[in-house]
């Protein structure tokens, strides 16, 4: 192992900080995006009388301003048949 100098070595500390500060930011991020895909999935499942477990694969390509979105159609459409034919032109735009 070879030595390193002061520099590098608070090069390093800084480098293993901020890697750290970025995996835990998006796991956080990861958190909440499937914890709103749940939420929609209970949500869609009352209101359609569906299965949850089968609707949360439905979301897990959407990002946390198109899951947003999702929940305000749930209140505004009457045909689950609208939210897959609305998910699946967000997967196209994608």
């Amino acid at each position: 192992m070879r030595y390193m100098t002061t520099g590098e070595r608070i090069g390093f500390k800084r480098g293993v900080q901020q890697g750290m500060q970025q995996g835990v930011q998006q796991g956080v991020q990861q958190g909440v995006q499937q914890g709103k895909a749940m939420l929609l999935s209970r949500q869609m499942a009352k209101r359609y009388h569906l299965s949850p477990e089968m609707l949360t694969i439905q979301w897990e390509s959407l990002n946390d301003d198109e899951l947003s979105e999702l929940g305000d159609k749930i209140l505004e459409w009457d045909s689950f048949d609208m939210i897959l034919q609305w998910v699946e032109q967000r997967k196209k735009q994608g």
